[in-house]
């Protein structure tokens, strides 16, 4: 999906050249083959991975429990910030179901309180002692290594109990549910994860929290999805709901450090030489770790990038502006914002790429101040000393229009896409989740 298969601005890219850096000696990390490895193959191995499991688990249930926790503990072993662990201590709670006869084995194992039980007990241990090793951050404690450590353990020892080739279905099985309860068990909750996992992203009314983890994927200013559309109603929303707006600099606090979310200070030196070696920015932004974390989370650029790089842009919809605004509003800060207001969803026919277009379109230009103290906005669009006595802003414009509902605000978080100013790159960067 999206441009993840680039290796040179894919997510996949950044979570190869992390374990690397993190893990192996520092003579691979360095060794040219590695970097051809990475840009030939870092995306399409993820992809294919996570492609692989359900099928594997479909066909060859043990192979694919097993090719399933080596990926789960590669998303655990991972670094900040793409150390999406709690993540994979969800799925593997649900993988169990997939070997119910040697789950219950190794249970019974347990509970007799034999060998097989102590060395269990042993392995358990030792993995929870681990997993505090790799959960230990400088600012915070990530549990997640310590749960999924202890999962793998039972799990690791029911891949071994399962025979080579699974019956798709357990040799003991209950009565059968009545008619309507089936339909509820699985017709129900089917609808739902097709209407969470498709419909409404392709709709363009869910970004965070939908299926596209680190995927370079774009719901708004145009789909760049292999397969499928997104961002189907947002004409039929309204140019206040979803115009794609391109944020220039504002002198908000509180927005400067919510939006775009550079990460890339987390970075270990090594992974970032490397990714520079591969021809990736070596660049990150992660938005939503500062909603979902704190904003201690957002380690911000490298120094280096800070002095020699201008902030980079972005872009967002016009209701993910309006809740930026609301939000400093709240806080009881007096700033100004300057942004370009694109004159169309997406890009139009003729333009060089999305990315050129969502950085060089003129648009409409429009700076927006407010003063807490007076508790009063001004708008003017243009630019020039004339603009803010001879343009000012329709009352329509964006930045005059109310906060999104309160519903939207917990229903609906939109996710800023990076501009790299002047770097002339084709594709939308690693962002995520």
């Amino acid at each position: 999906c999206g441009r993840f298969l680039d290796a040179t601005t894919s997510c996949g890219t950044i979570f190869f050249a992390q374990l690397l850096a993190a893990y192996a000696p520092s003579s691979v990390v360095t060794s040219p083959a590695v970097a051809s490895l990475l840009r030939l193959a870092a995306p399409l191995a993820a992809l294919a991975v996570e492609l692989l499991v359900p099928i594997l688990l479909l066909f060859w249930r043990k192979l694919g429990l097993a090719l399933a926790l080596l990926f789960h503990l590669l998303v655990v072993l991972t670094p900040p910030p793409n150390n999406a662990g709690g993540f994979s201590v969800c799925a593997a709670q649900y993988l169990f179901f997939f070997a119910p006869d040697a789950t219950a084995a190794v249970l019974s194992e347990v509970a007799k309180g034999d060998t097989t039980a102590r060395a269990l007990a042993l392995a358990t241990g030792i993995a929870f002692s681990l997993g505090r090793r790799v959960g230990t951050h400088p600012f915070f404690f990530d549990t997640a290594p310590c749960a999924y450590f202890v999962q793998l353990v039972i799990l690791a020892r029911t891949v071994y109990k399962m025979p080579m080739f699974t019956a798709t279905t357990p040799t003991t099985t209950a009565p059968p549910p009545a008619a309507s309860v089936s339909a509820m068990r699985v017709t129900l909750p089917l609808v739902a994860a097709v209407l969470y996992a498709f419909v409404l992203p392709s709709l363009g009314v869910l970004d965070q929290m939908a299926p596209n983890m680190f995927s370079n994927q774009r719901y708004h200013a145009g789909s760049n999805h292999l397969l499928v559309p997104t961002g189907l109603l947002h004409a039929s929303l309204g140019v206040g709901a979803f115009s794609v707006i391109r944020v220039h600099k504002t002198s908000s606090l509180l927005i400067g450090r919510q939006y775009p979310a550079e990460v890339t200070a987390s970075f270990d030196p090594a992974a970032r030489q490397l990714l520079k070696s591969v021809g990736h920015s070596a660049r990150m932004w992660n938005p939503m770790l500062g909603r979902v974390i704190g904003l201690m989370a957002v380690a911000g650029p490298v120094p280096e990038d800070a002095a020699s790089k201008p902030d980079a842009r972005y872009t967002l919809p016009a209701i993910e502006l309006r809740r930026l605004i609301g939000e400093a509003k709240a806080a009881g800060e007096s700033f100004a914002l300057e942004y370009a207001r694109l004159d169309t969803l997406e890009p139009p026919n003729g333009a060089a790429s999305a990315e050129a277009w969502r950085a060089k379109s003129k648009g409409t230009h429009v700076t927006y101040t407010y003063d807490a103290a007076s508790g009063s906005a001004k708008c003017h669009v243009g630019k020039g000393l004339l603009a803010g006595l001879l343009s000012p802003c329709a009352p329509d414009e964006v930045a005059l229009l109310p906060p999104p509902p309160w519903w939207a605000t917990k229903l609906a978080a939109f996710q800023p896409l990076p501009i790299l100013t002047g770097e002339g790159w084709g594709e939308v960067h690693c962002y995520g989740p």
